[in-house]
């Protein structure tokens, strides 16, 4: 996973062991990693431009907390 936008700590970071919700929401820190909250949705129609390791699917940032 790429995050677009969102916290500078995430923007452009990649992520190859994080799972979405049934929604496709991922909340960042992970457990045990300290950041500022930031929710992404993984757009599973998009992907992120070809990297060295392979290509990432693209998470853009929604909101520092989603609404209940």
């Amino acid at each position: 996973m790429t995050c677009e936008g969102g916290p500078a700590e995430y923007a452009g970071r990649v992520w190859d062991d994080l799972e979405a919700d049934d929604g496709g929401y991922v909340l960042l820190p992970r457990p045990g990693e300290h950041g500022p909250e930031a929710w992404y949705q993984l757009d599973p129609q998009t992907v992120a431009p070809s990297r060295v390791d392979g290509a990432a699917q693209q998470a853009r940032y929604v909101a520092d907390y989603l609404p209940s």
